[in-house]
């Protein structure tokens, strides 16, 4: 968490500020096959692995989607 997001937080604690949310979602190598629609997301372990675009664009539409989810993703298959 950069330090501007660790303040924002505070102030938002204090009500000071309202919630911001920040999705930095680090996908693989992106392919143009189509979408397997089975990822791993989150912290993986794989280090580098293939995504399709076609994932990445539900992935980003589904996270986009929930007010709960904050950070960085990696997004790989």
């Amino acid at each position: 968490m950069t330090a501007l997001a660790a303040a924002r937080k505070k102030l938002v604690a204090a009500g000071a500020a309202q919630p911001l949310q920040a999705i930095n979602l680090r996908p693989g190598t992106l392919t143009d096959t189509p979408a397997t629609r089975k990822v791993d997301l989150g912290k993986t372990k794989k280090g580098r692995a293939n995504v399709s675009r076609e994932d990445v664009a539900i992935v980003a539409d589904a996270l986009l989607a929930r007010d709960d989810v904050e950070g960085w993703l990696d997004l790989l298959e």
